[in-house]
């Protein structure tokens, strides 16, 4: 049983929609972590667009984002986050 609903785009207003859109075009699809976030579409775009800034658009060496990334998820248990984040972190080398 979920602790939280997953948000589905068929019940959100036409704002949550472009959020679940841009989530979906950006991600690939938008995974059960997001359609948690997406109960709260306004809190879950900001969310998302301070992860895209850590993630793609900081200065920092590609290999110590990868580091960290996979370190924390680690530390918190997070599998879905160490499972799609290693192969990137296997390609920043």
């Amino acid at each position: 049983m979920t602790r939280v609903p997953y948000a589905t785009r068929e019940n959100m207003d036409a704002a949550g929609q472009e959020i679940w859109d841009d989530i979906e075009t950006s991600r690939g699809g938008v995974a059960r972590n997001y359609a948690a976030l997406l109960n709260n579409p306004q809190a879950s775009a900001a969310m998302i667009g301070l992860g895209t800034y850590a993630r793609y658009n900081t200065p920092m060496d590609p290999r110590i984002k990868a580091v960290a990334v996979l370190t924390a998820a680690r530390e918190a248990c997070g599998h879905y986050v160490w499972t799609v984040n290693q192969p990137a972190a296997k390609e920043a080398g």
